[in-house]
């Protein structure tokens, strides 16, 4: 997965999404200025979902623990780097990451940085996640 990307247009990398990464610490988070929240909001009480400034284009929200920091993506245009992502059948998600293990209907592959998790309806990814392996929500 290292080397040149064949996603075109934006990647959900393996350990996160643009200068967001995955156990970034809520304020270090928000210092990005990716989020839709103000410097002012106090951190998540327990976990907490957060759009992103530039829309849902790429990603829908981040989820950030009070404990674990950043903890997840949920995308819908962005792509791995391999260029899988919604919309890409599932034989493909297979090809690409054939140590993927099935649970249920969605195939996990694990990186150094944290768990892609494709979604799979009628033999098309439905949902592409990032998760911390300290996923705590």
């Amino acid at each position: 997965m290292h080397g040149k990307s064949l996603a075109s247009g934006p990647v959900l990398r393996h350990d996160g999404y643009r200068t967001l990464e995955l156990g970034m610490p809520y304020r270090e988070a928000v210092e990005t200025d990716l989020l839709e929240v103000s410097g002012e909001a106090p951190a998540p009480e327990v976990c907490a979902s957060y759009a992103l400034v530039e829309g849902d284009d790429a990603v829908r929200h981040v989820t950030i623990s009070e404990t674990e920091g950043v903890v997840a993506f949920v995308a819908t245009g962005a792509r791995t780097a391999d260029g899988v992502g919604v919309g890409t059948p599932a034989e493909r998600v297979r090809a690409t990451y054939p140590t993927a293990r099935q649970e249920g209907s969605d195939y996990v592959v694990g990186t150094e940085g944290g768990d892609y998790r494709f979604a799979v309806r009628d033999g098309v990814v439905t949902d592409l996640r990032l998760t911390s392996p300290r996923f705590d929500c």
